[in-house]
């Protein structure tokens, strides 16, 4: 409804606007006839305006109105001799073409500026995000969007050459894209396109080269576009337009199409060379984990479950990529500042003395001492310092409480309760139902009360606790836990 108000307002204006300029031109004609020719060009402004910002439909109405204004501005209410229906149909037919070439002009202009803006978003995805899944979205929608196709989507090569694997799709059913693997050697269209480069189908029911062509029909699909992405001189994968309608893709969606697949490759091979960092700063962060935990043989594998459980967390959570990297740093450090501690006092079971209660509680300002020169791991800083505050102000080393306690450290003080609860607290681990309910009996007190519930939520959904526990650090006690979190 408000939609149409707009548009009846809209058109009124420019209703009254075309009558007011009639009303002008007529008074210039008793007051002064010379000017009147000269004043007919006052009619292309609203002309020139409804084309630009309202399209064709407008455009042409307003034209058409502008045609019956100007007649009437020259002949009143009288009608027209035949030399002047003349006169007024070549007006009415140049404010006509003007309007319509202005339309088509502007339409051209703003297509142009949404392909450089979607280029330029798809740069800044790029750049800001190394989130290969995020990246590959944009791109597929943008797409779409750009080349007024139906759908995109975005296949890899598989390791070994011979299949192209699914990355990412936009207007697809599941069905379609999970119909079984696209092998090459089964699909000579899919073998000229990573060969010969852009290739067009122009009719789906024509073409017995495609290795699922019912299941493409069933979708609706009736053309295709493919380009493959490329890094340097090597293939890694094809960008497939679809439509589901028989228009063919115009030079410009072609083009559109070449950019967004060079835009692709590019956002594949940073994340791959980023996946390639990432996997060693993380196998780097294992093998410290690992070398403080060899001074206490119980917590053997502790960081890691913790991160385990702090990861799943966070993804229930939303939070974004780099928050998770971050989570999944600091758990598997949360422990650092513990190389400073004999192993007595770390594997001492009984009360602590003081002096050894008071180097326990500085072990979260140590690690974080340990971490300050290392630049990548900066972020991970809050986690180590603030995982032993707690919720009511009682923890250390700040007294920190509630919301005071940064989100992150939160998080891990919840996964390193569960995780302490389940193997450290008795001499036999604990079922994971059990040291849930221990969790939840001290949230509030202990624990952020929305995050215990949040933990619970993700391990009773089988959505989280995926403990990617390396062969080494497997041991008895982890794989009990296991079944006790599957018991529960």
């Amino acid at each position: 409804m408000k939609r149409w108000y707009q548009q009846f307002g809209v058109s009124a204006l420019f209703l009254l606007s075309i009558v007011l300029i009639t009303m002008v031109l007529r008074f210039s004609q008793q007051q002064n006839p010379i000017l009147l020719s000269s004043l007919h060009n006052i009619y292309y402004v609203p002309i020139l305006v409804a084309a630009v910002f309202f399209g064709d439909a407008m455009c042409v109405t307003i034209a058409l109105c502008a045609a019956v204004g100007s007649c009437i501005a020259d002949y009143g209410c009288q009608w027209p001799t035949s030399a002047a229906w003349w006169s007024v149909g070549i007006r009415g037919a140049f404010f006509l073409t003007l309007g319509y070439l202005s339309s088509h002009i502007s339409s051209r202009i703003q297509s142009n500026s949404r392909g450089w803006q979607s280029l330029l978003e798809i740069s800044r995805a790029i750049n800001s995000s190394l989130d290969l899944d995020e990246v590959l979205q944009v791109i597929t929608k943008q797409s779409v969007e750009l080349t007024s196709a139906d759908a995109c989507a975005i296949r890899l090569l598989s390791d070994d050459g011979e299949e192209l694997l699914y990355a990412k799709s936009w207007g697809l059913s599941d069905r379609y894209m999970t119909k079984g693997p696209l092998r090459i050697s089964e699909s000579a269209f899919v073998r000229r396109a990573l060969e010969t480069g852009e290739i067009v189908t122009r009719d789906v029911r024509k073409t017995d080269d495609l290795q699922y062509r019912e299941e493409t029909l069933a979708e609706g699909i009736v053309i295709i576009m493919s380009v493959p992405l490329r890094t340097g001189d090597r293939v890694i994968g094809l960008l497939n337009l679809y439509r589901k309608r028989f228009a063919g893709f115009a030079p410009r969606d072609r083009r559109v199409a070449r950019a967004f697949a060079e835009q692709a490759a590019i956002a594949i091979q940073n994340a791959r060379l980023y996946a390639s960092i990432r996997k060693n700063y993380l196998d780097t962060v294992r093998a410290l984990s690992r070398a403080i935990e060899a001074n206490d043989p119980m917590t053997l594998g502790h960081s890691e479950r913790v991160a385990a459980h702090a990861v799943s967390m966070a993804r229930a959570l939303g939070l974004s990529a780099q928050d998770v990297q971050t989570i999944e740093f600091g758990s598997l450090l949360h422990d650092l500042g513990k190389i400073s501690l004999d192993e007595q006092t770390l594997i001492k079971t009984g009360a602590l003395s003081v002096d050894e209660r008071v180097m326990l509680e500085m072990h979260p300002m140590i690690g974080k001492s340990i971490l300050e020169p290392v630049e990548f791991l900066r972020p991970a800083i809050p986690i180590l310092m603030y995982h032993h505050e707690r919720w009511d102000g009682q923890g250390y080393p700040e007294r920190l409480a509630g919301e005071q306690i940064p989100l992150l450290a939160r998080i891990v003080a919840v996964a390193n309760g569960l995780d302490h609860q389940m193997n450290h607290v008795s001499p036999f681990p604990m079922t994971m139902a059990a040291a849930l309910e221990v969790m939840r009996q001290e949230a509030g007190s202990k624990y952020d009360p929305a995050l215990v519930t949040v933990l619970a939520s993700a391990i009773e959904q089988h959505a989280a606790v995926q403990l990617a526990v390396h062969e080494e650090v497997l041991d008895p006690a982890l794989q009990i836990a296991e079944l006790g979190r599957k018991e529960g």
